[in-house]
């Protein structure tokens, strides 16, 4: 008996195939989702502002973005959103790709620039609630928010390109970033960016500075991962798949009933900045004075810190002390001007406490608009002296 003739798969129903259409699919649809603008696809304004900083500095210059229902980090770490507080906000960036608002032209000299995180930049804020729009209705002076300058060199131009001299520039720390905000001597960009620096004008790297960072950001900026991302996200509410980020952050239940998110991190481990770290601020005031400029450090506590006296806890649990307890007087043995926020920020949280308001936001790791403003009177006595 012969045996029937072999069957014959079409080619494309072939496996091989079909996960090559698959692939191919996928990139013409990520490529072609890239032609949508960025404000069509974030959600939140610092994931918009960040994808193509083509100037000098970390942000997309000119860049303005609004957002109705923006949220904080820790809902969105955590993958939370039933903690989420929505709340509109609004951020635009100059021409250098730093957060400043549109300048009135003859406003004067810069008399502070401000240095720092994401507590300076505006995180989970407006820009009129930013601690630069809330100094300059308190000191009348011109502030520039020079937040998110990584290194000494970028800053350095920046402070040439805007002719600072005679300012105060405050460097803020915060408990996680003692050193770090402002690196002296790592250079800056990718290694092939370093070694075209060294060998071209600086026109001419200047422009290879801006390609490298386009096409680095469109290499970064793939709506198609934001959107598959966020859909999975939604099935991971420990329902129907479980959440592996839900320990990141922890919901803290304070004495009277309140709830805020807090990183479990910070919540697990206090640390103490050491003394040793004067050094650093040593060395950033000698190279500032180089440039005609003076230093004024700004230490921002955790905001655990600030909270862990109203937890539901054991009686006798003492409130932690400042972590900047040790650097302070290291400073001012150095004669370095230094202001911790520390008693500030956790007095103004006792003084709001009774009546059901606070300085950080519940679902953010970042202050709200009462802790800058009271921030910014404290810098601005600060300043004041200074001059």
């Amino acid at each position: 008996m012969e045996n029937p003739p072999p069957t014959i798969v079409p080619r494309w129903s072939r496996l091989s195939f079909l996960l090559s259409a698959l692939i191919l699919l996928t990139l013409l649809l990520d490529v072609g989702l890239r032609r949508l603008p960025v404000s069509r696809v974030a959600f939140r304004t610092w994931e918009a502002s960040r994808f193509y900083p083509t100037s000098i500095g970390p942000l997309t210059p000119n860049f303005s973005f609004f957002s109705p229902r923006a949220y904080g980090d820790l809902s969105n770490l955590g993958n939370r959103p039933q903690y989420r507080v929505y709340r509109p906000e609004r951020f635009t960036t100059d021409a250098f790709g730093y957060r400043n608002p549109p300048q009135p032209e003859g406003g004067g000299p810069i008399r502070i620039v401000l240095l720092g995180d994401s507590f300076i930049d505006g995180a989970a804020l407006s820009d009129d609630e930013t601690l630069s729009a809330q100094l300059t209705s308190q000191t009348g002076a011109r502030v520039y928010n020079a937040a998110g300058t990584s290194n000494w060199e970028g800053f350095a131009e920046l402070l040439a390109r805007l002719q600072v001299r005679g300012a105060i520039v405050i460097l803020e720390i915060s408990e996680v970033f003692i050193t770090g905000n402002l690196e002296l001597d790592s250079p800056p960009g990718h290694w092939a960016v370093r070694g075209l620096r060294r060998t071209l004008p600086r026109e001419q790297y200047r422009d290879v500075r801006t390609l490298w960072r386009i096409a680095f950001g469109w290499s970064q900026y793939s709506p198609l991962r934001i959107y598959l991302t966020r859909s999975f996200r939604t099935l991971q509410n420990d329902r129907w798949l479980p959440n592996p980020t839900a320990a990141q952050a922890i919901t803290g239940a304070l004495d009277n009933g309140h709830q805020m998110l807090f990183l479990t991190n910070r919540m697990e481990h206090l640390s103490v900045a050491p003394a040793a770290h004067v050094e650093y601020f040593v060395r950033v005031r000698d190279r500032l004075r180089q440039t005609g400029n003076e230093l004024l450090v700004v230490m921002v506590p955790d905001k655990y810190r600030v909270y862990r006296r109203f937890f539901k806890r054991p009686p006798g649990l003492a409130p932690a002390a400042s972590s900047f307890q040790n650097l302070v007087p290291a400073l001012e043995k150095a004669k370095i001007p230094a202001l911790d926020l520390t008693p500030i920020l956790s007095e103004q949280a006792a003084r709001l406490y009774p009546t059901g308001q606070y300085n950080f936001h519940d679902d953010d790791t970042h202050w709200n608009a009462a802790g800058v403003r009271r921030t910014a009177e404290a810098v601005a006595v600060a300043w004041r002296e200074l001059r």
